[in-house]
């Protein structure tokens, strides 16, 4: 039979492993939800470039940029407008001078986020034709997230004058299929009841082991009669 150091090595066993599945489980848990935000965003990217992408091969065939000026603007902003209109995602139009000209449908009404109030993000958008920025936003009723935000000069072509600043921006709040759902509570339900008939076991053991050992030394074992062995 098992001896008392055993015992409690079998007892603490259990623990340490469950500790062990949890943490592993966890980290699986935000390396999965981080690839499904991950692809998120580049679905997101894809987006404005394709608008953008559009925008340049119109003025690229038509040259028609400061003709048709205006219709290139209406259009921006209205297919810009569209995306923003999804629920937890940010898209606007600037123009050169960083004001917005499309119609904003926040989803905090209270406390939109506005990544032209990050000294930063300008800084960023005014060397760079495009880029992706990381933004912390925080507000009364909002809790923190990080803001991972694209950004594209439209036209592509920079000797063009008036021209506009796409921007979209997404946090892991904007991914609602994650992987902590139901199937996460059914994973530590399994760990825990595991856990615990392992300890009952191993409880169960120990207990036997104590009966064994208070035993004398010649009736360590009895016949199913219940007679010495």
């Amino acid at each position: 039979m098992i001896n008392h150091k055993v015992a409690k090595f079998l007892f603490l066993l259990p623990i340490v492993i469950m500790i062990g599945f949890s943490v592993v489980f966890l980290d699986l848990i935000k390396a999965g939800n981080g690839g499904l935000l991950q692809e998120k965003f580049l679905e997101k990217k894809l987006n404005v470039d394709m608008i953008v992408d559009q925008i340049d091969k119109f003025i690229e065939r038509d040259g028609d940029w400061y003709s048709e000026y205006d219709f290139y603007k209406d259009s921006l902003a209205f297919s810009i407008e569209i995306l923003d209109k999804v629920d937890m995602t940010f898209a606007a139009i600037y123009d050169e001078t960083l004001q917005n000209i499309s119609q904003r449908s926040p989803s905090y009404e209270n406390s939109p986020f506005n990544p032209i109030g990050y000294p930063e993000f300008v800084s960023e958008v005014r060397k760079n034709e495009l880029g992706v920025v990381r933004l912390w936003f925080e507000a009364e009723n909002v809790k923190g997230r990080t803001m991972y935000t694209y950004y594209r000069w439209v036209p592509t072509e920079e000797t063009l004058e008036g021209r506009f600043l796409a921007v979209v921006a997404i946090s892991s709040y904007s991914v609602k299929n994650t992987l902590s759902g139901s199937i996460t509570y059914w994973i530590v339900a399994m760990i825990l009841i595991t856990t615990v008939l392992n300890l009952a076991l191993v409880a169960m053991l120990g207990s036997l082991g104590e009966v064994h050992e208070s035993r004398p030394a010649g009736e360590k074992w009895r016949s199913r009669g219940g007679k010495k062995a």
